[in-house]
Protein backbone atom coordinates (compact mmCIF):
# COMPACT_ATOMS: atom_id res chain seq x y z
CA UNK A 1 0.00 0.00 0.00
CA UNK A 2 1.49 3.53 -0.53
CA UNK A 3 2.39 5.65 2.13
CA UNK A 4 -0.18 8.40 1.88
CA UNK A 5 -3.03 5.60 1.26
CA UNK A 6 -2.18 3.89 4.46
CA UNK A 7 -2.03 7.31 6.64
CA UNK A 8 -5.40 8.09 5.25
CA UNK A 9 -6.88 4.44 5.37
CA UNK A 10 -5.97 3.82 9.12
CA UNK A 11 -7.92 4.25 11.86
CA UNK A 12 -7.46 3.57 15.98
CA UNK A 13 -9.11 -0.09 16.22
CA UNK A 14 -10.51 -1.38 19.54
CA UNK A 15 -12.95 -4.65 18.66
CA UNK A 16 -10.86 -7.71 17.52
CA UNK A 17 -11.68 -11.26 16.14
CA UNK A 18 -10.75 -13.97 17.95
CA UNK A 19 -7.98 -15.20 15.71
CA UNK A 20 -4.46 -15.20 16.70
CA UNK A 21 -1.89 -13.34 15.23
CA UNK A 22 1.28 -14.76 13.43
CA UNK A 23 4.92 -14.72 14.82
CA UNK A 24 5.81 -13.51 11.69
CA UNK A 25 3.13 -10.50 11.28
CA UNK A 26 4.73 -9.57 15.12
CA UNK A 27 7.92 -9.99 13.94
CA UNK A 28 7.19 -7.35 11.27
CA UNK A 29 5.42 -4.98 13.42
CA UNK A 30 8.68 -4.92 15.44
CA UNK A 31 10.81 -4.74 12.42
CA UNK A 32 9.12 -1.74 11.14
CA UNK A 33 9.71 -0.34 14.66
CA UNK A 34 12.96 -0.31 14.57
CA UNK A 35 13.30 1.95 11.43
CA UNK A 36 11.38 4.63 13.51
CA UNK A 37 13.59 8.23 13.94
CA UNK A 38 15.11 7.52 17.32
CA UNK A 39 17.20 10.78 19.22
CA UNK A 40 21.40 10.54 19.93
CA UNK A 41 22.02 8.39 17.22
CA UNK A 42 20.98 5.11 19.46
CA UNK A 43 17.85 3.01 19.17
CA UNK A 44 16.87 2.41 22.61
CA UNK A 45 12.98 1.23 22.69
CA UNK A 46 12.58 -2.54 23.72
CA UNK A 47 9.38 -4.11 22.85
CA UNK A 48 7.11 -6.58 25.67
CA UNK A 49 4.92 -9.12 23.94
CA UNK A 50 1.80 -10.30 25.57
CA UNK A 51 -0.42 -12.92 24.65
CA UNK A 52 -1.31 -14.02 28.20
CA UNK A 53 -4.96 -13.27 28.93
CA UNK A 54 -4.58 -12.79 32.69
CA UNK A 55 -1.47 -10.60 32.46
CA UNK A 56 -3.66 -9.32 30.06
CA UNK A 57 -6.68 -8.07 32.68
CA UNK A 58 -3.94 -7.46 34.73
CA UNK A 59 -2.98 -4.50 32.92
CA UNK A 60 -6.70 -3.39 31.83
CA UNK A 61 -7.58 -3.50 35.30
CA UNK A 62 -5.24 -0.65 35.46
CA UNK A 63 -6.51 1.82 33.10
CA UNK A 64 -10.90 2.57 33.89
CA UNK A 65 -11.46 3.83 29.85
CA UNK A 66 -12.62 3.00 26.11
CA UNK A 67 -9.61 1.21 25.92
CA UNK A 68 -10.17 -1.67 28.47
CA UNK A 69 -11.53 -3.72 26.20
CA UNK A 70 -9.17 -3.57 23.67
CA UNK A 71 -6.09 -4.87 26.03
CA UNK A 72 -8.30 -7.76 27.15
CA UNK A 73 -9.48 -8.75 23.85
CA UNK A 74 -6.62 -8.15 21.45
CA UNK A 75 -4.67 -11.20 20.89
CA UNK A 76 -1.67 -9.24 21.33
CA UNK A 77 -0.50 -6.41 23.12
CA UNK A 78 2.61 -4.70 22.40
CA UNK A 79 4.56 -2.69 25.46
CA UNK A 80 6.68 0.18 23.87
CA UNK A 81 9.02 0.46 26.62
CA UNK A 82 12.34 2.59 26.97
CA UNK A 83 14.89 3.33 29.53
CA UNK A 84 14.49 6.88 30.52
CA UNK A 85 18.11 7.56 30.96
CA UNK A 86 18.76 6.17 27.33
CA UNK A 87 18.23 9.77 25.77
CA UNK A 88 16.11 13.41 26.73
CA UNK A 89 13.86 12.38 24.05
CA UNK A 90 12.69 8.73 25.43
CA UNK A 91 9.28 9.52 25.17
CA UNK A 92 9.59 10.90 21.08
CA UNK A 93 11.53 7.65 20.84
CA UNK A 94 8.52 5.24 21.46
CA UNK A 95 5.83 7.65 19.95
CA UNK A 96 7.64 7.45 16.63
CA UNK A 97 7.94 3.47 17.20
CA UNK A 98 4.57 3.04 17.68
CA UNK A 99 3.62 5.56 14.56
CA UNK A 100 5.27 2.90 12.66
CA UNK A 101 4.02 -0.18 14.73
CA UNK A 102 0.06 1.35 13.75
CA UNK A 103 0.62 1.96 10.31
CA UNK A 104 2.37 -1.98 9.35
CA UNK A 105 -0.15 -3.07 11.02
CA UNK A 106 -2.81 -1.39 8.98
CA UNK A 107 -0.46 -2.26 5.80
CA UNK A 108 -0.78 -5.86 6.47
CA UNK A 109 -4.63 -5.88 7.09
CA UNK A 110 -4.69 -5.99 11.13
CA UNK A 111 -6.17 -3.15 13.58
CA UNK A 112 -4.17 -2.00 16.24
CA UNK A 113 -4.84 0.84 18.37
CA UNK A 114 -2.64 3.26 20.72
CA UNK A 115 -3.17 3.26 24.53
CA UNK A 116 -1.38 4.98 27.10
CA UNK A 117 0.98 3.41 29.82
CA UNK A 118 3.16 6.42 30.80
CA UNK A 119 1.25 9.38 32.61
CA UNK A 120 3.66 12.34 33.64
CA UNK A 121 0.46 13.66 35.61
CA UNK A 122 -0.65 9.91 37.21
CA UNK A 123 3.20 8.01 37.88
CA UNK A 124 1.04 5.57 40.03
CA UNK A 125 0.03 4.25 37.05
CA UNK A 126 3.27 3.50 35.08
CA UNK A 127 4.11 2.29 38.71
CA UNK A 128 1.21 0.01 38.54
CA UNK A 129 2.52 -1.26 34.66
CA UNK A 130 6.03 -1.42 35.56
CA UNK A 131 5.10 -3.77 38.50
CA UNK A 132 2.68 -6.25 36.38
CA UNK A 133 5.54 -6.06 33.70
CA UNK A 134 8.35 -6.81 36.34
CA UNK A 135 10.29 -4.08 34.95
CA UNK A 136 13.42 -2.00 36.50
CA UNK A 137 12.37 1.53 37.88
CA UNK A 138 14.64 3.28 35.30
CA UNK A 139 12.71 0.93 32.31
CA UNK A 140 9.27 3.11 31.46
CA UNK A 141 6.57 1.70 29.51
CA UNK A 142 5.12 4.59 27.65
CA UNK A 143 2.47 2.64 25.60
CA UNK A 144 0.36 -0.63 25.07
CA UNK A 145 -0.85 -1.15 21.51
CA UNK A 146 -3.51 -3.86 21.26
CA UNK A 147 -3.11 -5.74 18.07
CA UNK A 148 -5.44 -8.33 15.99
CA UNK A 149 -7.76 -9.01 12.80
CA UNK A 150 -10.30 -5.68 13.21
CA UNK A 151 -14.14 -6.34 13.56
CA UNK A 152 -14.79 -5.07 10.34
CA UNK A 153 -18.62 -4.00 11.69
CA UNK A 154 -17.06 -1.59 13.99
CA UNK A 155 -15.03 0.43 12.41
CA UNK A 156 -15.96 3.96 11.77
CA UNK A 157 -15.44 4.93 7.71
CA UNK A 158 -14.07 8.50 7.88
CA UNK A 159 -12.59 10.80 10.13
CA UNK A 160 -13.26 14.52 10.36
CA UNK A 161 -10.29 16.31 8.56
CA UNK A 162 -9.77 19.81 9.71
CA UNK A 163 -9.80 22.60 6.72
CA UNK A 164 -6.39 22.64 5.83
CA UNK A 165 -7.21 26.93 5.19
CA UNK A 166 -8.04 27.21 9.30
CA UNK A 167 -4.80 25.17 9.98
CA UNK A 168 -1.87 26.39 7.79
CA UNK A 169 -0.72 29.65 8.70
CA UNK A 170 2.46 31.09 6.37
CA UNK A 171 5.37 32.73 7.62
CA UNK A 172 3.61 34.06 11.28
CA UNK A 173 0.08 33.31 13.02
Amino acid sequence: MNTLKCIKTRRSIRKFLDTKISDEDINCLITSAQYAPYSKGKFSCEFIIIKNNNTKKELSAVRDNINEQALTTAPVLIVICIDKNSTPRWIESTVFCAENILLSAHDINLGAVYTVAYNRDKPEITKQFQKILNLPSNIIPVCIIPIGHPDKSKIIADKIIADKNKIIHLEKW
